[in-house]
């Protein structure tokens, strides 16, 4: 609202030291002498005109852009199973068990909220350099080293000839699953016997290449889970280094966790590593590394999230709960220049708060998988502006990516790993929004003890 004023007040003066410029300059060199009434309309009431007008013109040409939001309010009373089971599938939610994040800025969202309250951001690394034989701005995570993991994993094959970046993911990938390790058994402990169905999904930011994936579903399965009833887990491997695909990977568990016959725990990991020479150089040749002459460009940066999860069917109402995740896509990409519109991001937004019978002053926070670049904080502050005025930047919302440095598809995940972790200590409804791909965008809300969907 105060950014709203302030901009209007700016125009306000602007307009007025034009047109005073204008009219006295008419008025000196025709010799004219106004009467009161002609200093009263050309002087107050013609910017006064103008200002309003533009602003009128302008809502309207933003209201025009603006496509009409579905109605997504709750269907009409109705004894059609269909028309239950959509409603019942829309509410879907899911419980957060437990949740855990590496990244540059630290190892948990406390950390990340502590970094970004001291305006800490990438600097150049000593260990790459681009093509010019300059340092590169780099978001890396200094306790880690991939000595150990190469130590580890000698038993279950030679890793030396590795990537190094899949080497760093693996490091990364290690604290992560033993901060989840107590969570995970305190399950099957209390499972007491009772068969629980057990997933885990795996998303480095590219996929392993055949001969390697072999040796890392078993050191998955007999190293790190070799205390976690090994044999019970069904391991999945989704190479990409898109976010959108941690979005819907999110979305399928709803029906898969909700759906399943007997309790079914889902552990979801993302990594993440863009410090290779290969990805930097590949980077600034297409254009895409942020430079001293291209400033947005992306920082390259390492991380990696992991979340416990199950259905509301078996997990009951306590802790988090996660919604469905609402996803679309841009019609223009956000870095093809110009105005960027966060009509879509708002929408979004709204369409979950309106399933979720949420107002918006009731939002506690906001969290974005935003970096640096103009276009990406301009989207994610203005729904701030426009939605949650009582939202306070410097306290209720978090640019990941701006500490973080770009690390796909890990900032999906450690987007919702912070935004859980702020619903549960601000006991309040959070929104977590990804805008750092060009043209995907998703949203997702999460709640302190929701009520579990209806299964009638």
């Amino acid at each position: 609202m105060l950014m709203r004023i302030a901009r209007v007040l700016a125009l306000l003066v602007i307009t007025t030291v034009v047109v005073w410029a204008l009219v006295l300059g008419w008025w000196q060199a025709g010799g004219h002498t106004p009467s009161a009434s002609e200093s009263l309309l050309y002087l107050v009431a013609l910017p006064l005109a103008l200002v309003g007008g533009f602003m009128l013109l302008n809502g309207f040409i933003s209201g025009l852009k603006q496509p009409p939001a579905p109605a997504v309010a709750a269907p009409a009373a109705t004894t059609a199973p269909e028309a239950r089971t959509a409603a019942a599938e829309r509410r879907s939610q899911l419980a957060v068990i437990a949740g855990s994040v590496l990244c540059a800025a630290g190892a948990q969202p406390d950390a990340i909220l502590a970094a970004m309250a001291d305006g800490r951001t990438p600097g150049p690394d000593e260990h790459l350099r681009d093509a010019d034989g300059f340092p590169v701005f780099a978001a890396r995570v200094p306790t880690i080293a991939t000595e150990a993991i190469v130590e580890a994993m000698a038993s279950h094959a030679d890793v030396s000839h590795w990537p190094p970046s899949l080497l760093r993911q693996l490091a990364l990938l290690e604290p992560v699953l033993d901060a989840l390790h107590t969570p995970l058994a305190e399950r099957l402990e209390a499972a007491d016997g009772a068969h629980l169905a057990l997933r885990l999904h795996w998303l480095p930011d590219r996929m392993p290449a055949p001969e390697i994936d072999a040796t890392l579903r078993d050191w998955l399965r007999h190293g790190i889970l070799a205390d976690l009833a090994p044999d019970r887990w069904q391991l999945h491997v989704h190479g990409t280094g898109d976010d959108a695909v941690a979005w819907r990977l999110i979305d399928d568990l709803h029906g898969t966790l909700n759906g399943a016959a007997a309790p079914t725990l889902a552990v979801v990991l993302a990594t993440a590593s863009h410090l290779s020479e290969a990805d930097i150089a590949r980077w600034q040749q297409e254009g895409l590394l942020f430079t001293a002459a291209h400033q947005q460009g992306r920082i390259p940066g390492e991380a990696a999230a992991g979340l416990i999860l199950a259905g509301t069917t078996h997990a009951g109402t306590k802790g988090v709960h996660l919604s469905r995740i609402n996803q679309d896509v841009r019609d223009k990409s956000a870095d093809a220049g110009g105005r960027i519109s966060g009509a879509l991001s708002a929408r979004l937004c709204d369409e979950l708060l309106t399933l979720a019978d949420c107002e918006a002053a009731r939002v506690a926070a906001l969290v974005t998988d935003a970096d640096h670049r103009a276009s990406r904080q301009a989207e994610a502050i203005g729904l701030i502006d426009e939605r949650f005025e009582a939202l306070e930047p410097a306290e209720h919302y978090i640019a990941l990516s701006s500490v973080a440095g770009s690390a796909a598809p890990a900032t999906a995940l450690a987007a919702l790993v912070c935004a859980a972790h702020m619903a549960e200590t601000t006991d309040g409804p959070v929104l977590a929004l990804s805008v750092q791909h060009p043209t995907q965008r998703a949203a997702a809300l999460l709640q302190p003890g929701a009520p579990a969907p209806s299964t009638s």
